[in-house]
């Protein structure tokens, strides 16, 4: 029967982009492990007890698209499009270091200003699909970080994970920084 929260909501993806599913993520955080427990009176975040946490399941940025999408045709979605935009802003001192690295790359209408289009598939050659894999890994290490921190703040001293899925190559770099 239909489902009012189905594909509505996509907080794994989110946390990567949005810092009201940011916001949203540590508000789940402290509802499920930072409310004092009234039978042992300890706080599961501040409990030594507690060993480590998975902090997004399943949540790397391929393997999100993958399963969503269909496999390896599946699009790169739209929520990426602002970010890498500005991550290549910032990656290339000016737009002649990004034509001259991209060369052929380059698509009719690009420009650091205006915009460089997402890549249009998952597995793919080229100069676009190099620097939009390194977009992913830094993007998932800084929003490890943010989460590891995020829970840190709250007393947490175990151990953190995130990125638990398939063996996506750019992935061993993301977990890094684990």
């Amino acid at each position: 029967f239909p489902h009012r929260f189905v594909k509505r909501f996509n907080l794994r993806r989110d946390l990567f982009v949005n810092d009201e599913a940011r916001a949203h993520w540590k508000k789940l955080l402290l509802a499920l492990l930072g409310q004092r427990n009234p039978y042992t009176d300890t706080v599961p975040l501040q409990d030594p007890a507690l060993l480590a946490l998975v902090l997004s399941n399943e949540g790397g940025v391929v393997e999100l698209a993958f399963r969503e999408g269909g496999g390896w045709k599946a699009p790169v979605p739209e929520v990426y499009a602002e970010p890498f935009a500005r991550w290549m802003r910032a990656r290339y001192a000016d737009e002649a270091a990004w034509r001259l690295a991209w060369g052929l790359d380059v698509q009719t209408g690009e420009s650091l200003a205006g915009g460089v289009a997402l890549p249009t598939q998952w597995r793919s050659m080229g100069a676009r699909q190099r620097d939009f894999m390194r977009f992913v890994s830094e993007l998932e290490q800084e929003t490890y970080r943010w989460m590891h921190d995020s829970a840190s703040a709250q007393g947490f001293k175990g151990l953190t994970t995130a990125y638990n899925n398939w063996n996506w190559l750019h992935s061993d770099i993301s977990r890094s920084a684990l």
